[in-house]
């Protein structure tokens, strides 16, 4: 159980009424009420909902405003537009993915020799023959793009989501809350490390005719260069998520180090208690 003394300073910094929180984190209006008056205490999930509505880490609820000063809106704007550019990144990528009519999962609609086959073959688009060659081209090339940007590695694009989430879940003190954050990075860099290994092995098995071919072999110099740059960027996105899941670790070792001594403390009171009753009735 925590207070939330940040509560109403960064809620009217968004402009918004204790009915408007309510409704967009799923907290009773009363219970917020309470909260800012410092009538009650918030438990982890309900510190969590309001950060999550708010666009804000969880610290920033928690900050005791006679030690470190009142929040600083300009932090309080920064994170909130953080989060929001991580939502509009998402929903521009599944918008885009679906214009381009990929599938729900990568490599799902390359049913015959895989995606990487797929790319080098030039059959990704079905462009009308009735249009000038000049547009059939500009129409291959943004879908050649489209691919090289969502169906290598696909999951690296959403992960910085992951660890705004882990994150936040760290910052609570139940124990709950960060064994779900550790889980969380450790499936997200499992999912990128399968994700590129799958890719780069549908890579090798590229027939040797596309080779001699000298559009398919184009094309398979794009995708080798996408896969480089993928593995580059999948080893700093897997480095950043174990780092944070290392650090889930160490704060689960200090609390379980802290809870022993605090039970060792509680023995040794109840043998003290034990030992004097013993004495008084000898």
């Amino acid at each position: 159980m925590r207070d939330v003394p940040q509560l109403k300073a960064v809620r009217e910094e968004q402009g918004w009424s204790q009915r408007d929180l309510a409704a967009r984190s799923g907290v009773a209006q009363n219970t917020i009420s309470q909260l800012e008056r410092g009538e009650r205490k918030a438990m982890p999930s309900t510190v969590r909902k309001l950060a999550d509505a708010l666009g804000i880490d969880i610290p920033l609820l928690l900050v005791d405003s006679a030690t470190a000063g009142e929040v600083d809106g300009r932090v309080a704007r920064h994170l909130s537009r953080e989060r929001n550019e991580h939502k509009r990144a998402a929903a521009k990528y599944q918008a885009e993915r679906e214009f381009f009519g990929f599938a729900e999962k990568p490599g799902d609609q390359y049913e015959t020799g895989g995606w990487a086959e797929a790319f080098v073959s030039g059959n990704l688009v079905v462009v009308d023959d009735t249009l000038p060659k000049a547009h059939r081209d500009v129409i291959r090339v943004h879908r050649e793009g489209a691919f090289l940007r969502y169906e290598v590695v696909p999951s690296l694009l959403s992960y910085p989501e992951d660890l705004v989430v882990a994150r936040s879940r760290l910052a609570s003190s139940d124990p709950k809350e960060i064994v779900e954050a550790a889980q969380l990075v450790l499936r997200r860099a499992k999912t990128i490390v399968e994700e590129y290994d799958s890719h780069l092995q549908s890579f090798y098995r590229i027939p040797e005719r596309y080779f001699a071919d000298p559009h398919a072999s184009n094309r398979i110099w794009k995708l080798e260069g996408a896969l480089s740059d993928k593995c580059v960027a999948a080893t700093e996105a897997v480095q950043k998520l174990v780092d944070l899941y290392q650090e889930c670790l160490d704060t689960l070792e200090r609390q379980i180090i802290e809870m022993r001594k605090e039970g060792d403390e509680l023995e040794e009171y109840v043998t003290r208690l034990s030992t004097g009753k013993g004495e008084r009735e000898s």
